[in-house]
């Protein structure tokens, strides 16, 4: 037992001096330039003991030397880690083989610990292997580095090298497969944002190229971070504007507008359908199609014209529907705000031949009614239109144009809805429609306005006293708006017509009462109406006579002739005129002939008085619904124009003008 023990060891003595003398050996053959000697003992000596540092380094050196013909940096990398691993097991011979090894090889010699002259060693091998796999960008040679050398100082380096080589093959290939497997593959690549910029710019070049909206959308969802983004977003949106303008629909512009709404493209498109819906408007001719178009586009630039011929075709469908006289009716317009409640107030003839309208409508901001001011051309065409009030509603019964061309327009407005508490309130426009001023005066309400030779204005109404009494109130303005006087008289109710002449004499009409007032309201005379008969228009003929039109205690039209100091020089009264409710205005024409307007429950009157008083034509207006003749003019051929407020269920209170052959 003891001899076979003792055998044991004395074997394994001679193997590892054997062993050591052949590695040795070996190392000799190697600095003689024997490398395939060398590698022989050492792949024996390896079969032995495969973890033997001095071994393993010794394959490292035949492997790693570049004029062994055989040499592989990777298997000489890989036996000079494992000789580290083990360094500590070499032996005092190996180590003394190995001192002797490395000395000699040493170019200048030197006494640093063998250690130090391994790790020399072991970096040059590391460095060859790298210098290889640089020089070579074998991609399986590259992938077997990262594979097996996972702790190489290198790694990361290779790692780079292996971005940088598939990058450039994708580069190469220059195809979004490519760019996008290279950025899926690799995303921690340094190379991965210049690979995602040429992908975003080759793929923008292909939608580019396609001139597709469809394509162009594709890859601004697929790319929302592309550089190119801007650019295709014009050049998208540019087709998609052609797209529609080649279609040229509405639908088409609709679609265009409403798929890209921050399109640059996007004014002229709705320019482009306006006219074709404008156009589809005028071919259609119906008021409903022109309203439709300005609920659509309040703003569009066909809003004048579109207004004029809606005003036409509402005129003539409103024409077809009541029994108003179209013999003698020259044309007729209508206006209606969308369906809204609109009311009539006056109507203004200026020195040039145009017209304004002035009324009330409902402001769609603050839902509640104010001052709609309309001004029409000599031919009727609308020029301008504005709304003007106060925050909770006014409403306008009286006009009157300066001399000076500026238009004012009177009522009240309202102070608080719900006691109905309102005060009289006034506003100043130029003949362009925009305002100088608004104002509240003392009286509760403007009925009547008058302009002086010197563009004073006079104002007509009531003013309640402390009890409640309604008196005849009458306020001068200057024309900057500063009150020049006022006067409250005693007689009870209202001022409902106003006139002066051209010294600045003040006329007016107040049911029971008419009375002319020198230029600070002074009365030079009055004129009390026989019994039952109430004066409620008046006008001023050349001579300075006054005629007067009311009704008599029958209701009957009654017109009274009054001479430049006050006496009755004519009365005639009309028995086909009769259950009047109201007479709303009278006017001498050129050749002196009078024209009264009026209304009854049923009908409404425009009536044409010879100076003698003879009626030489009634025009009667009858409707199913509310119809009432609020103010007339004449215009430039002397013809009269009407302003009438009439009521429809489709519309509801609707304004129409018309003119008289």
């Amino acid at each position: 037992m003891k001899w076979n023990l003792f055998f044991t060891c004395f074997l394994l003595l001679f193997s590892l001096q054997i062993a050591g003398q052949n590695v040795s050996r070996a190392y000799k053959n190697y600095e003689e330039g024997d490398y395939a000697r060398a590698l022989e003992i050492l792949n024996k000596a390896y079969s032995s003991d495969s973890l033997d540092p001095a071994v393993n380094f010794g394959l490292a050196m035949v492997y790693s030397n570049p004029k062994f013909e055989n040499k592989d940096y990777f298997r000489a990398w890989k036996y000079v880690q494992v000789a580290d691993v083990n360094f500590k097991a070499l032996t005092e011979d190996e180590k003394k083989s190995l001192g002797e090894f490395l000395f000699n090889l040493e170019e200048h010699k030197s006494t640093h610990p063998l250690r130090q002259k391994f790790d020399l060693h072991r970096s040059d091998i590391e460095n060859k292997l790298i210098k290889y796999v640089r020089e070579e960008n074998d991609m399986n040679m590259i992938n077997e580095f990262i594979r097996d050398f996972p702790h190489s100082i290198f790694y990361e380096n290779v790692i780079h090298i292996r971005n940088y080589i598939l990058y450039s093959k994708a580069a190469s290939e220059n195809t979004l497969e490519g760019y996008n497997q290279f950025i899926h593959d690799f995303p921690d690549a340094a190379q991965v944002p210049q690979a995602i910029s040429r992908r975003n710019r080759l793929a923008f070049e292909q939608a580019k190229a396609s001139e597709k909206v469809e394509v162009m959308n594709r890859f601004i969802s697929d790319y929302p971070d592309a550089e190119q983004l801007l650019e295709a977003g014009k050049l998208r949106n540019q087709w998609a504007f052609e797209k529609a303008k080649s279609i040229n629909t509405i639908e088409g512009y609709d679609e265009f507008i409403r798929s890209y709404p921050d399109a640059v493209q996007v004014s002229t498109a709705l320019k482009l359908q306006k006219q074709l819906v404008f156009e589809k408007a005028k071919q259609i001719n119906t008021f409903e199609a022109y309203a439709d178009f300005l609920r659509k586009y309040p703003e569009a630039e066909q809003y004048v014209d579109v207004f004029n011929l809606m005003a036409s075709a509402l005129g003539d469908k409103i024409l077809k529907e009541v029994k108003y006289p179209v013999q003698n009716i020259a044309w007729i317009k209508a206006f209606d705000n969308y369906g809204k409640d609109d009311h009539a107030a006056s109507l203004l003839s200026c020195p040039d031949g145009s017209v304004v309208l002035i009324g009330a409508t409902i402001d769609d901001s603050l839902h509640s009614e104010q001052g709609w001011f309309v001004k029409f051309d000599p031919s009727m065409k609308m020029v301008w239109t504005k709304n003007y009030g106060k925050l909770l509603g006014v409403s306008l019964s009286a006009a009157v144009l300066s001399t000076s061309g500026n238009i004012l327009a009177g009522g009240y407005d309202l102070k608080n809805p719900v006691f109905k508490d309102s005060g009289s309130w006034y506003i100043k426009l130029n003949p362009q429609g925009f305002k100088y001023y608004d104002r509240e005066v003392n009286g509760t309400n403007i009925r009547t306005m008058a302009c002086t030779n010197g563009d004073a204005y006079v104002f007509g109404g009531t003013e309640r006293d402390t009890s409640g009494q309604s008196h005849y109130w009458i306020q001068v303005l200057k024309d900057s708006g500063k009150r020049l006087w006022d006067r409250t008289y005693s007689g009870k109710g209202e001022i409902s017509c106003v006139k002066t002449d051209g010294n600045g004499k003040i006329y007016f009409a107040a049911g029971r009462w008419a009375a002319k007032t020198d230029n600070n309201g002074y009365i030079q005379w009055e004129y009390i109406p026989q019994q039952q008969d109430s004066l409620l228009a008046m006008d001023i003929a050349k001579t300075g006579d006054v005629v007067l039109a009311g009704t008599d205690g029958t209701k009957q039209l009654v017109v009274t002739r009054l001479n430049s100091l006050g006496k009755p020089a004519g009365r005639y009264v009309f028995p086909s005129i009769a259950n009047l409710a109201q007479v709303a205005g009278i006017r001498l024409s050129a050749s002196g002939e009078m024209f009264v307007i009026g209304n009854s429950p049923d009908y409404a009157v425009c009536a044409r008085i010879s100076n003698k008083g003879q009626l030489l034509n009634e025009y009667r207006f009858v409707s199913p619904y509310h119809n009432e003749l609020k103010d007339f003019i004449f215009d430039s051929d002397g013809k009269p124009v009407l302003l009438i407020q009439n009521q429809r269920p489709a519309t509801g209170e609707d304004i129409i003008m018309l003119k008289l052959k």
